[in-house]
């Protein structure tokens, strides 16, 4: 114990040093009324280094917000962020959509085993915003119901929102755009203050055609592969093969992005000159392509990139080196490389500790640094040195007073980030396992010697290589006291 307590003063002291988080420069709600368009906008969202998340709820459109509710939740739980908050919006449709049919037969990711009820939107809204310290920016997919409504409710938060964002074609006449779809509440959000970007698609629209989605496929994101996986239904592909499938709220977050790339519509009378229009329609695919492509990218101190290059790492890992980038990610590769090359050793415990760390930063939709950890250790245990992973994970190290160790008769990790808190432990099946591969290397190999540490990093990239840090881990959503 000795030993591992060394070495984590050791990382925590050099941990500021070595790496620093990318500050989200955009904090956002979004809302969705659950159309295939609003999932790939999620998508590139949800991608983004750049953007918190705050919440994400439901409005009536081409989906009702119950429907549309689920569908973000499945989202979200394919990804593993199920610690963005989600509510459901307000119902003001009587006459479905055309739409709706095709919409509700897209899957967008893995249905919770369990819903948490949702509360009144408005409350919601209004409490997300005043929470943030910074301006909010409102991201609306769909009818302008629910921000509506939370402003009627409270209009003090007016003076919290920097902007909104809207994805409208700005077609009063039509009773299915998202203008029609409620005038009242457009009316009044136009009416006020608050800056609206209605964000137009230069009509008929840019196609979504199969060489694109098969291009996606070849990216190392989990974002990207969730667009293509979901837009293999029958129904999506006939009406992709009949040229139906266009580029739409895709650009509500282009334009948060890529503001330059954008220009004022001036066929449009608008007494703001906040109409907007895409300057080079035939580039967004290659827009959306590359902002897809750059999770890929992390955010470093001394490297330009991140040694991806098979011939760079020892033989063993070498032939592992795009199987382990491709199903775990560039984050969870970076985190163990670096935790081995740190401790010394690349052994059981730090690629677990540094799934473990990536699992906390993944669930909050976070970036390193931003979260405080309470590690409970058994005393002795043999998995102790996944601490040193989840640091170098999380950059929550007992120097800058973001980690708390304590002595705990069971192994488990308590992560805050803002007013969110979950207990994080291996599930049981998986800790016998890990453990016992560590208790039961040959007696010969004592663990000073070459041998065990050979013995170790042989399980130890089996476990990297086969164990999924969303299947692996028992997550248990806690009161933040």
């Amino acid at each position: 114990m000795k030993r591992f307590f060394s070495i984590l003063l050791v990382i925590g002291s050099m941990l500021p040093l070595m790496a620093s988080a990318q500050e989200p420069t955009h904090h956002v709600i979004i809302d969705t009324d659950g159309g295939p368009d609003d999932l790939r906008a999620l998508n590139l969202m949800l991608s983004s280094g750049e953007t918190e998340i705050l919440a994400i709820t439901s409005s009536d459109g081409i989906l009702d917000p119950e429907e549309g509710l689920m569908k973000v939740r499945s989202l979200l739980n394919y990804h593993g962020h199920q610690g963005i908050s989600t509510s459901q919006g307000i119902i003001t449709q009587n006459k479905a959509s055309q739409k709706q049919a095709l919409a509700r037969a897209i899957q967008w990711g893995k249905e919770p085993l369990s819903y948490e009820p949702s509360g009144d939107v408005k409350e919601f809204l209004v409490k997300k915003i005043e929470q943030e310290p910074d301006p909010v920016e409102i991201i609306c997919l769909g009818p302008l119901t629910n921000i509506a409504n939370a402003i009627l409710m409270k209009p003090s938060i007016k003076q919290e929102i920097s902007r909104i964002l809207w994805f409208d074609d700005c077609q009063r006449e039509l009773p299915c755009s998202n203008y029609g779809m409620d005038r009242l509440s457009a009316d009044y959000i136009l009416g006020t203050k608050i800056p609206v970007y209605r964000i137009k698609s230069n009509q008929p629209g840019v196609k979504l055609e199969g060489n694109f989605f098969s291009k996606l496929l070849t990216l190392p994101s989990p974002y990207a592969r969730n667009i293509y996986q979901t837009h293999q239904h029958d129904s999506l592909q006939n009406r992709m093969e009949a040229g139906e499938i266009r580029v739409r709220n895709e650009l509500a977050p282009l334009y948060l992005y890529h503001p330059g790339y954008f220009e004022r519509d001036t066929s449009y009378a608008d007494s703001m000159g906040h109409v907007m229009k895409t300057r080079a329609p035939d580039s967004v695919l290659t827009w959306i392509y590359r902002y897809l492509k750059k999770p890929a990218s992390l955010h470093h101190v001394t490297f330009k990139d991140f040694p991806t290059d098979s011939s760079l790492y020892r033989t063993d890992i070498k032939p592992l080196v795009r199987r382990l980038i491709r199903n775990h990610g560039i984050k969870e590769w970076h985190a163990v490389i670096l935790t081995s090359e740190m401790q010394g050793q690349l052994n059981i415990g730090n690629v677990l500790g540094a799934k473990m760390g990536i699992r906390i930063l993944e669930y909050f939709h976070t970036s390193p640094g931003e979260v405080t950890l309470t590690c409970h250790i058994t005393q002795d245990d043999p998995l102790s040195n996944m601490v040193d992973g989840l640091q170098m994970a999380t950059q929550a190290t007992t120097g800058n007073g973001k980690l708390t160790i304590q002595q705990s008769p069971s192994n488990h990790v308590v992560a805050k980030h803002e007013n969110q808190a979950i207990e994080i432990s291996l599930k049981t099946n998986y800790l016998k396992k890990a453990t016992g591969s560590i208790e039961r290397t040959p007696t010969p190999f004592r663990p000073s010697s070459q041998n065990y540490q050979q013995e170790q990093r042989k399980k130890a990239l089996q476990f990297w290589a086969d164990w999924e840090r969303k299947s692996i881990f028992q997550v248990i959503r806690k009161n933040n006291n």
